[in-house]
């Protein structure tokens, strides 16, 4: 059989796509046409370069902003609505750089400030406003790093520390408005340690406070304004332990009482003032128990009051001859 030579015969595919759908492809493809034409003009419009002045609705300057491609750079002044200068701001390639300047809207300097790469850096001031210097300090790439002071409105030292890397260090003086020192402490790395003073308004000495660790300890005295001993007690690591004593300004012993960890365990007793029994009371975890006896001036038994964990169960009153001329029960409350 004879071979027969049969010629190629292109054939052409039509895809038949539901009328909605071509409709809808088509409807996407213009709107993506649109992005990207408004995208293209919008970076020619919105571009920022140079002097960008706003207004408030009144017509008066909201705010000057210098762009150089498009970012913030130099000087930037925004105001308030009364047109008092409100803020002036360097910057340099979208960032907040060199000294910046915040006002009160009385045109006050608020604070001043000096910034690189956004982060405080350098000297910076806080203002009252009456014009008077509020604090005072540096920054070191954004963290506090040197002297602090802090002031009065009447220009008075108010306090003076010393941050290093952020921390407390050295020593930490507060004043009173008549410039008389108030309190010293002493800090290392942020912890307080060693003795803390207070004192009066005269520069008379008002307590002693051992310091470990950020907490009291050791003996803890403190004074009447002529010197005399006020209260003298011991604390372990911050909680009271042993023997608090207070007293009055002529010397003589106020109050007694024990600690132990912290509470107040035992028996405490108070004096009157020429040194007789006031009165006797009994303690559990800061929490009165059993019998409170209270005493006359004279010496002679007033009240026996006795308790059960905090709450007064029964009262009885006595006469200066030791008679007993009143009694009363209390409910419990719990």
């Amino acid at each position: 059989m004879p071979y027969t030579f049969i010629p190629y015969t292109k054939i052409s595919v039509v895809r038949q796509y539901p009328k909605l759908l071509v409709n809808e492809k088509n409807k996407m493809y213009k709107n993506f046409l649109y992005i990207l034409i408004f995208l293209y003009i919008s970076s020619d419009l919105y571009s920022q370069e140079g002097g960008v002045i706003s207004y408030f609705p009144d017509g008066k300057i909201r705010q000057i902003e210098n762009y150089r491609n498009n970012k913030l750079d130099g000087v930037s002044k925004y105001y308030y609505e009364n047109g008092i200068l409100k803020q002036m701001i360097s910057y340099s390639e979208g960032k907040k750089s060199g000294k910046s300047f915040y006002y009160y809207d009385t045109g006050i300097l608020k604070e001043m400030l000096n910034y690189n790469d956004d982060k405080f850096n350098g000297d910076f001031s806080s203002y009252y406003p009456n014009g008077v210097v509020k604090e005072s300090g540096k920054y070191l790439f954004g963290i506090p790093d040197g002297e602090f002071r802090a002031y009065y409105e009447t220009g008075q030292l108010k306090s003076y520390y010393t941050l290093i890397n952020g921390a407390k260090n050295g020593i930490i003086y507060d004043y009173y408005p008549n410039g008389t020192i108030k309190a010293e402490a002493n800090f290392v790395n942020d912890i307080q340690e060693g003795l803390t003073k207070f004192y009066y308004e005269d520069g008379s000495l008002k307590g002693n406070y051992p310091y470990s660790s950020n907490q009291l300890h050791g003996d803890v005295k403190e004074y009447f304004k002529d010197g005399g001993l006020m209260t003298e007690k011991y604390y372990e690591y911050g909680r009271l332990e042993g023997i608090e004593k207070t007293y009055y300004k002529n010397g003589s012993i106020k109050t007694e009482s024990n600690y132990d960890y912290g509470f107040r365990e035992g028996t405490t007793k108070s004096f009157y003032e020429k040194g007789k029994l006031w009165s006797e009371q009994i303690y559990k975890k800061d929490k009165l128990i059993g019998e409170t006896k209270i005493y006359r001036k004279d010496g002679s038994l007033w009240y026996i009051e006795t308790y059960d964990n905090g709450e007064l169960i029964s009262s009885k009153e006595f006469s200066e001859e030791g008679k007993l001329v009143a009694e009363q029960t209390f409910e419990k409350k719990n």
